[in-house]
Parts: C-alpha cells; sequence; structure tokens
C-alpha cells in the first residue's frame, strides 16, 4: 500500500538549514501504520543553478513504506536523526520518539530530558 498525500499524518519531523526529514505516517486502523520518510537537502538546492536543476530529484528522496515502528526508526537512524532539532512531533507518538531519542542520547540529562518533552508537550502539539 503506497501512502497517499491526502491521508498522511506527520510523525515526526526533525531539521536544520541543510537538512529536513519528515517521517509520515497513515493510519490504517486501531494501532497499525504504515511509515514513510522524506528527506530534503536544503541549503544545497537553494544554490543550485537554473543549469543544475537536474540535480534537485537527487537531493530530495522518499524512502519505500515500512510496516513497524522500529522501521521506520531504522530510516531515520541512517541519517542521524536524533541530532538534529525536534520540529513537530506526533501527540500519538511523543512517548515512542522520546524513548528512541534516549536510546541514541543516553548522555543526555534528566532535566534536559524533562525540558525536551515539556517543550514538545506545550509548544508542538
Amino acid at each position: 500500500m503506497a501512502i497517499v498525500a491526502e491521508d498522511q499524518e506527520i510523525i515526526l519531523q526533525v531539521g536544520c538549514e541543510e537538512i529536513s526529514l519528515t517521517l509520515y505516517g497513515v493510519r490504517l486502523g486501531n494501532d497499525n501504520w504504515k511509515f514513510r520518510l522524506d528527506k530534503a537537502e536544503g541549503t544545497m538546492a537553494n544554490s543550485l543553478s537554473e543549469e543544475d536543476n537536474d540535480l534537485l530529484p537527487k537531493l530530495h528522496s522518499r524512502s519505500k513504506c515500512v510496516d513497524t515502528w522500529d522501521d521506520a526508526i531504522k530510516l531515520l537512524d541512517e541519517f542521524l536523526w536524533a541530532w538534529y532539532p525536534l520540529k513537530e512531533v506526533h501527540y500519538e507518538f511523543t512517548d515512542l520518539v522520546f524513548s528512541a531519542l534516549r536510546s541514541r542520547k543516553p548522555f543526555l540529562k534528566s532535566e534536559y530530558r524533562d525540558l525536551t518533552e515539556s517543550y514538545v508537550n506545550t509548544f508542538l502539539l
């Protein structure tokens, strides 16, 4: 099943000026989801001349769909997603996202994690 734009929801978005990673999901019913990752490289895409427009497709990519949260995280792990600033987290995935962040950034102090979770819950959800 392909993810149709009208049905997709942003599950997680991280990034900065150089790169943006957006994990999309489609609810299949109950607790079942299908996921897909989009990657866009911003700085390089913005600096291309018209002659280099044929390179744009290489700067934007879309993964195949995966069926599990673990597989979705593996897609993100290819790009070291945990090191980029959070932009958006789907409210149903907050606990899963922060669990994944903790396992990838174990050196973070609990105060920072609490502050980060509070920020996401207050401003992004």
